[in-house]
């Protein structure tokens, strides 16, 4: 029942003996949810998308993030997600689909309606991981989008395959070579990328690593475009280089599958179309209405209406410069041109004239009057020792003759200077403290 037209009537549906409560509660939520049901070559395909979704993928779907997830139904089938990341810089869910068969077809035929429901979408960058399939059907429908690899999952499965045991490469080794291929990854230009691909290849040249050179060459040589960012500088891709926002959403999405009562495909997209999407659509409402600042009733509540609509961190601004302004006496303003907009402002003892343009509102300091250098030097009471100081380091002279420690047999002229023990520990603290009280308990002949 699942894999039935979307165009099947209402009353064929909610007339069949055979569908349980809860199933007819799935088909209808997917009914509003404009879902898209196909039957590929060999297998079922299942593809949602809201109108909503259809509106964010235009606008934000110049990079685009596509991951599966897995263990999500009990019929063991991938559940794919399509993520952009909006203004607010906060991952989105634009589409959602499930293919029988993992395979470039299943993939390429649901990236073909995708985009023939949304003709005018065209993503200039498709960020994934190293999955075949999913990278041979998006250079079949998105010939011109850059295919990037997600950085932290080529990170991973470098350590993975260097960590194998059966691999044989030591500890040692695997350190220096995931640093090398790291410092291929982040080359700041292709002329460099290149350069340090040959002489890594050059190092990889010994009998000892013929295996590990025989599964860079194919597994990783091919592809280096995809995993190199000095590759596709020139692709506008926002700083994008991982797939982290989709694994989160798919972290989220299994803690709500966590709720519902079974694990069949009808529960499943019930919990995505019902919960998942509409917390993420509130989640984009509440963002825009807090950036904009327009219709909020709290916004003109807190702050005073000549300010405006603008964005709630330029209304802070200028509510602070405003309180700080009302602390300012007007006996310490004096104007000089009210043509100009020209005044005095004495802070301090320092009298600072500043010219306002009441067109523009800029500010510039025209004139600093007020004691010059040399007067305030000359008033400054002189420095006694430190930096920049007029006249020597001198010690104070001690009012009372310091009294030598108990049994040390030492005698300390009066005037010396002496310096308090520098041990911290709690036996020193202790001698200190019986000192000061006039006893100790130091045997004779040893000090603090």
């Amino acid at each position: 029942p699942m894999c039935a037209p979307a165009s099947a009537a209402p009353t064929s549906v909610a007339g069949s003996a055979e569908l349980s409560s809860t199933q007819l509660q799935a088909i209808e939520a997917l009914k509003h949810a404009a879902p898209v049901t196909l039957q590929p070559r060999g297998g079922t395909l299942l593809l949602a998308i809201t109108e909503e979704q259809k509106r964010i993928l235009r606008r934000y779907g110049s990079v685009l993030c596509i991951d599966a997830t897995y263990r999500t139904v009990s019929w063991g089938l991938p559940f794919f997600m399509l993520v952009v990341v909006d203004s607010h810089h906060k991952a989105y869910p634009v589409a959602y689909f499930m293919v029988s068969h993992e395979t470039t077809e299943a993939i390429t035929e649901v990236l073909l309606y995708l985009k023939h429901l949304v003709p005018d979408w065209e993503p200039n960058a498709v960020i994934m991981d190293k999955d075949e399939a999913e990278i041979q059907a998006c250079k079949l429908v998105f010939p011109n989008a850059v295919i990037i690899l997600c950085e932290f999952h080529a990170k991973q499965a470098w350590l993975r395959w260097l960590r194998t045991s059966a691999h044989g490469v030591t500890k040692d080794r695997q350190l220096f070579v995931y640093k090398c291929l790291n410092g291929i990854m982040k080359s700041p230009s292709t002329q460099v990328a290149l350069s340090r691909l040959a002489a890594f290849e050059n190092l990889l040249s010994t009998k000892k690593s013929a295996k590990l050179k025989t599964w860079f060459c194919k597994e990783w040589k091919p592809c280096l475009h995809m995993w190199c960012p000095a590759f596709h500088s020139q692709i506008f891709t926002r700083t994008f280089t991982t797939n982290n926002y989709v694994e989160g959403m798919n972290y989220a999405l299994k803690s709500m599958l966590m709720l519902r009562p079974n694990l069949r495909v009808d529960s499943l997209w019930m919990v995505v179309v019902n919960d998942f999407t509409e917390h993420y659509k509130l989640q984009h409402m509440d963002n825009n209405l807090r950036d904009s600042g327009r219709g909020a009733t709290w916004t003109t509540q807190k702050f005073p209406s000549e300010f405006g609509t603008r964005p709630t961190c330029v209304l802070k601004g200028l509510q602070d410069r405003l309180e700080r302004a009302k602390k300012i006496h007007l006996s310490r303003v004096t104007t000089v041109s009210n043509v100009l907009g020209q005044f005095r402002f004495l802070k301090g003892n320092q009298t600072l004239q500043a010219e306002y343009d009441l067109s523009t509102m800029e500010k510039k300091y025209v004139a600093s009057q007020g004691p010059t250098a040399s007067s305030q030097q000359a008033k400054r009471p002189p420095k006694v020792g430190g930096r920049g100081a007029n006249t020597p380091l001198q010690r104070p002279p001690c009012t009372q003759p310091a009294q030598s420690p108990p049994g040390a047999g030492a005698h300390v002229p009066d005037g010396a200077f002496q310096r308090p023990p520098t041990s911290t520990s709690k036996r020193a603290t202790k001698d200190m403290d019986a000192q000061a009280t006039g006893g100790s308990d130091v045997a004779p002949g040893k000090g603090p």
